[in-house]
């Protein structure tokens, strides 16, 4: 009896919690506004207040800064948690990790973003790539 009574007493506690979780918890959902320059899908945004142009890429896992437009923006930069590179037709490439303070797209400010920095210049005057990981962000 002791043992279901505190079973029941953790679910309580449990549901009560997500109950203040659930109403705190906001689903963001904005329409972007893509400008076609040739074959690339151009996205404005800011990062920490800064406007920049990125490359949408819904196929890739995670969004991607140069470490050009890195250095340009202050950024600082850390090891990844694991051992990974880039790879493409150009080689393999050591990359760093950054978290962007505030990453503001479509009006939305994203808080605490992280970003790979790694690889080239992108084409054009784009900072880099928009990945999976901001579009399916949720607040």
């Amino acid at each position: 009896m002791k043992r279901l009574l505190a079973v029941a007493v953790s679910i309580s506690a449990l549901a009560a919690a997500s109950d203040r979780a659930a109403a705190e918890c906001k689903i963001v959902s904005a329409t972007i506004p893509v400008t076609m320059e040739g074959l690339r899908p151009i996205v404005s945004a800011q990062i920490n207040g800064v406007d920049e142009k990125f490359i949408a890429d819904s196929g890739a896992f995670f969004s991607l800064i140069s470490p050009a437009s890195a250095a340009e923006l202050k950024l600082s930069l850390r090891r990844p948690p694991i051992d990974i590179y880039m790879s493409g037709v150009g080689g393999t490439a050591d990359i760093s990790v950054t978290t962007v303070k505030t990453f503001t797209i479509a009006g939305v400010p994203l808080h605490h973003v992280d970003f790979i920095v790694g690889g080239g210049q992108p084409e054009g005057d784009a900072a880099g790539l928009i990945g999976q990981n901001v579009f399916h962000l949720h607040d």
